[in-house]
Protein backbone atom coordinates (compact mmCIF):
# COMPACT_ATOMS: atom_id res chain seq x y z
CA UNK A 1 0.00 0.00 0.00
CA UNK A 2 1.14 3.02 -0.84
CA UNK A 3 -0.33 6.46 1.01
CA UNK A 4 -0.27 10.27 -0.97
CA UNK A 5 -0.62 12.91 0.91
CA UNK A 6 -0.80 16.82 0.29
CA UNK A 7 -3.19 16.45 -2.75
CA UNK A 8 -4.67 18.97 -4.02
CA UNK A 9 -8.73 19.02 -3.44
CA UNK A 10 -9.22 19.08 -7.33
CA UNK A 11 -7.66 15.68 -7.57
CA UNK A 12 -10.37 13.21 -7.92
CA UNK A 13 -9.91 9.22 -7.86
CA UNK A 14 -9.86 9.41 -12.03
CA UNK A 15 -6.78 11.84 -11.87
CA UNK A 16 -4.99 9.68 -9.06
CA UNK A 17 -6.02 6.48 -11.06
CA UNK A 18 -4.38 7.80 -14.25
CA UNK A 19 -1.01 8.75 -12.79
CA UNK A 20 -0.64 5.70 -10.31
CA UNK A 21 -1.93 2.70 -12.52
CA UNK A 22 0.45 3.41 -15.23
CA UNK A 23 2.21 -0.08 -15.95
CA UNK A 24 1.42 -0.86 -12.39
CA UNK A 25 -0.99 -3.65 -10.87
CA UNK A 26 -3.26 -1.44 -9.25
CA UNK A 27 -6.13 -3.00 -7.21
CA UNK A 28 -8.22 -0.04 -5.73
CA UNK A 29 -7.39 3.82 -4.58
CA UNK A 30 -9.15 4.72 -1.36
CA UNK A 31 -9.42 8.77 -1.48
CA UNK A 32 -10.02 11.07 1.57
CA UNK A 33 -10.84 14.79 0.31
CA UNK A 34 -11.15 16.76 3.91
CA UNK A 35 -8.73 19.89 4.13
CA UNK A 36 -5.72 18.14 3.05
CA UNK A 37 -6.81 15.60 0.78
CA UNK A 38 -4.64 12.06 0.67
CA UNK A 39 -4.99 8.23 -1.15
CA UNK A 40 -4.26 4.77 -0.23
CA UNK A 41 -3.08 3.23 -3.30
CA UNK A 42 -3.51 -0.07 -3.31
CA UNK A 43 -1.14 -2.73 -5.63
CA UNK A 44 -1.79 -6.44 -5.96
CA UNK A 45 2.20 -6.90 -5.06
CA UNK A 46 5.19 -5.17 -3.53
CA UNK A 47 7.21 -5.70 -6.95
CA UNK A 48 4.78 -3.67 -8.61
CA UNK A 49 6.29 -1.20 -6.43
CA UNK A 50 10.01 -1.76 -7.10
CA UNK A 51 11.66 1.58 -8.28
CA UNK A 52 8.30 4.13 -8.31
CA UNK A 53 9.06 7.41 -8.22
CA UNK A 54 6.12 9.91 -9.28
CA UNK A 55 6.61 13.44 -9.50
CA UNK A 56 3.35 15.99 -10.15
CA UNK A 57 4.03 18.91 -10.85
Amino acid sequence: MLWVGNLSTHVGEDDATAVFASQRALECIIMHTDSHSNAFILYSSLEALRGYKVVIP
